[in-house]
């Protein structure tokens, strides 16, 4: 399977992300790039708080898509895919658990990033 296998996903990339391909983490401070022609594995559809929510595996992250009428995306998050994200996404999007405890490849290297960033900026503005 293919990202662009998944309702508008070509379209989502190019032009509703900040800039084209780039999905954030669930920090919002960080991205990586995809592309509409990577290879992805089905992990799981789900829904989330009434809202349809699509799982892939991707470039060893796991990207949640939420999906309006089975045909178009209106937000995507990524996490690093561990063993215990896989576990605890498909625990949450098939209605087992309403919160998640996620972890990370590298434990604390997102609040070290974090701190990186915050001690060379003044302010950081989130749009």
């Amino acid at each position: 399977m293919q990202l662009k296998d998944i309702a508008n996903m070509e379209e989502y990339l190019e032009n509703d992300c900040y800039c084209p391909g780039e999905i954030y983490d669930c920090t919002g401070f960080f991205f990586q790039v995809f592309d509409a022609e990577d290879t992805c594995k089905l992990l799981i559809k789900g829904s989330y708080k009434g809202e349809d929510v699509t799982a892939v595996i991707c470039k060893n992250q796991i990207i949640c898509f939420w999906i309006e009428n089975n045909k178009k995306i209106v937000n995507a998050e990524r996490y690093d895919a561990t063993e215990n994200n896989v576990s605890e996404i498909v625990l949450v999007l098939s209605g087992k658990k309403t919160t998640m405890k996620v972890d990370e490849f590298e434990k604390g290297k997102t609040e070290a990033d974090l701190n990186k960033l915050m001690s060379i900026a003044d302010t950081i503005i989130v749009d």
